[in-house]
């Protein structure tokens, strides 16, 4: 409910080309986002997850993710490259003075003003990338753990039901690139 406003906000600033899920009507398979944080180095997070040039929106979270979250996706039968980071930060202010001279009749006249500027500390960073072939009706989780900075893991598995709401789960079947 709170997405609405966040995605039309990015989208204001050109930051995000979010990703069109098919309709449940149409073929696809589910890919479960699923993101945990295991340390949080810094008081701000920033995160995004990509399938191939898209933005995945994901749900607001005022807490930094001090639980994990999981995000189901439809996604078309197609080759996808998934890409995930998350950047903890902290920001700080600093104002200096700016002196600006300006022609005022037949003298030079100056005036100073002060500046305010915003800066931005990476705490913390990490990115991991994987890219497979879903298959129309399966079911797949990409497990997301951040450990710490510069450490991180993502792991594709793909899941079967093995009734009563439990899964089994085995690595996926056709990953074709999975780099740092």
């Amino acid at each position: 409910m709170h997405a609405v406003p966040v995605i039309a906000a990015l989208l204001a600033v050109g930051c995000v080309n979010p990703y069109e899920q098919p309709g449940p009507n149409s073929p696809h398979a589910l890919v479960k986002v699923r993101l945990a944080y295991h340390d949080h180095p810094g008081p701000q997070l920033a995160e995004r997850v990509r399938i191939n040039d898209y933005d995945i929106v994901l749900p607001p979270d005022e807490s930094g993710r001090a639980t994990p979250v999981t995000e189901p996706v439809r996604v078309r039968p197609e080759l996808a490259a998934w890409s995930i980071s998350s950047n903890f930060y902290h920001t700080y202010t600093t104002t200096t003075m700016t002196t600006t001279t300006y022609s005022c009749g037949t003298s030079t006249c100056s005036r100073t003003t002060p500046t305010t500027m915003t800066h931005t500390v990476s705490d913390g960073s990490c990115q991991k990338s994987v890219t497979f072939l879903p298959q129309v009706g399966a079911m797949y989780l990409l497990q997301y753990d951040f450990l710490a900075a510069n450490q991180c893991s993502l792991v594709c598995l793909q899941q079967f039901s093995a009734g009563n709401g439990q899964f089994t789960t085995e690595p996926c079947p056709i990953v074709v690139i999975a780099k740092n």
